[in-house]
């Protein structure tokens, strides 16, 4: 015998053994249910699992493992498989690797304690050994259930990344049909839910859309999505979790946002996901972030930019060639026509402000001090901005 490895037991400790698991196995039903309410009640995850389907496995798991003592014998292969079954029906119900162990765990300490307080004068001094043995089988019991537990969760994960991606294509395309009802469904994406989607763009178009910007922001709420489109990152969030995730988009310092509108529905999230996308093709420097409720004049503008821009191409230039009177005349609109409040706003004497929206004119033939006129000045000012 190698040091450190248990022995087995002599005959006389054998029918000592053998009768003191007898007396547990008649009580087993009572020691499964023991389990089965520590296991409901300490790790909620088990929730979702039907009890009676939860007791019977938790009786087969106690049974295997109680015989396993009885004739002082490792897992066989048997009692792998049955495990290996349990762990690929626990991952499909969503159920964590850890929370699983952690049942295993406590049915193993209920069947212990059940052979403590059934012990006897002639049994309890095989107990030590008896623990030893169930802590070396826990172990191979335990590299069972995680390898077929991933084996599954791999499987889910892929088909949930494809169903995301497929569900964003689709949202994207403006369509919502039974098929993007039903990839909500399986998503877990409640119907009657509102969801916010947020479009990012990488600060250099070649750039990836990285796997941990994706999991940053998935881990911020429960009913989070994150799929690249493109060169684009796409993010739905519900209610729950929508101000996380925009407090975030406005901390990070890198790309361009768009943020689209709380809408409800999975209708609500095309629309949102629209939202979105155009309040990113009208976020200009120096603004990173562009919320469409914020900015839907301006979005709705460069959405139909290819017929505008033609119209305004020799005031861009001005723009871009003098973006000094570019800023004042944004800041008047922004200002709503008032000098003192862009002057303040500019941090100039209202003098200089006045020239600037004088040379403005000069330039362009456009007064940013009307209405009308100050319009064309500032979607032709906004599109010199863009990137």
């Amino acid at each position: 015998m190698q040091v450190g490895e248990i022995p087995h037991f002599d005959s006389g400790s054998r029918a000592e053994v053998q009768a003191l698991c007898s007396r547990v196995r008649d009580d087993l039903d009572a020691v499964v249910s023991k389990a089965v309410r520590r296991i409901r009640h300490e790790l909620p995850e088990y929730l979702v699992v039907a009890e009676n389907e939860h007791w019977e496995a938790v009786h087969e798991q106690l049974r295997r493992r109680l015989e396993a003592v009885r004739y002082d014998r490792p897992p066989e292969t048997a009692d792998l498989e049955s495990a290996a079954r349990l762990a690929r029906a626990r991952a499909r119900q969503h159920v964590q690797i850890s929370s699983l162990i952690d049942a295993y765990h406590i049915g193993d300490s209920e069947v212990w304690n059940a052979l403590v307080r059934a012990s006897d004068e002639a049994s309890a001094p095989e107990l030590p050994r008896l623990a030893s043995r169930m802590m070396d089988s826990l172990h191979v019991l335990s590299s069972a259930l995680t390898a077929a537990h991933s084996e599954v969760t791999q499987s889910l994960q892929g088909h949930r990344i494809t169903l995301i991606h497929r569900l964003v294509e689709r949202l994207t395309n403006g369509v919502v049909d039974d098929e993007v009802r039903a990839i909500a469904e399986t998503l877990r994406m409640p119907a009657t839910a509102s969801w916010q989607v947020l479009v990012w763009a990488p600060p250099r178009s070649n750039a990836e859309v990285s796997f941990e910007l994706q999991r940053s922001i998935t881990g911020l709420g429960a009913q989070i999505i994150c799929a690249a489109r493109g060169a684009h990152l796409v993010v739905l969030a519900d209610e729950s979790s929508s101000t996380a995730v925009r407090a975030y988009a406005e901390s990070h310092r890198e790309g361009r946002w768009g943020i689209g509108m709380l809408r409800q529905g999975l209708d609500g999230a095309a629309a949102s996901l629209e939202d979105a996308r155009l309040a990113l093709d009208a976020a200009t420097a120096p603004r990173r972030v562009s919320d469409f409720s914020d900015n839907w004049v301006l979005a709705c503008v460069a959405a139909h930019r290819d017929r505008l821009v033609p119209l305004v191409a020799d005031l861009v230039a001005v723009a871009r060639e003098h973006p000094h009177l570019a800023d004042a005349v944004i800041a008047h609109w922004e200002n709503s026509l008032s000098l003192a409040a862009t002057a303040k706003a500019l941090n100039m004497h209202a003098n200089t402000l006045t020239y600037r929206l004088g040379r403005w004119r000069d330039l362009t033939g456009l007064d940013p001090r009307s209405a009308p006129t100050l319009l064309q000045s500032w979607i032709a000012a906004q599109e010199a901005r863009r990137p």
